[in-house]
């Protein structure tokens, strides 16, 4: 029987954030759970505002988290980018983009 290993939010987002600090720029992981949807990691690279939300694959931002990405999208201004992502990969790619 081949067993797969239980993916867990807190490893992406370790890994993603270790990888973001090796490009460069400001990076932080928001270490408390928030019920307001503050996302997971914000940063700061290349003149740019990033806001990533991170799960793991297969879920999707809750209602607060979207709402909270939408909110940040509409009054941080044209330089943030803001995106929810299940892969380090993805949060590479968001932010080489």
């Amino acid at each position: 029987m081949n067993k797969r290993k239980k993916v867990y939010e807190r490893d992406i987002q370790s890994e993603a954030l270790s990888l973001l600090r090796l490009l460069g720029g400001k990076w932080f992981k928001i270490e408390k759970a928030s019920p307001d949807g503050c996302p997971d990691i914000i940063g700061w690279y290349k003149g740019r505002n990033y806001v990533i939300e991170m799960k793991v694959p297969g879920e999707k931002p809750r209602t607060d988290q979207e709402i909270a990405m939408f909110d940040i999208t509409i009054n941080a201004g044209d330089q943030t980018k803001v995106t929810s992502a299940t892969s380090v990969q993805q949060v590479i790619d968001f932010v080489r983009d």
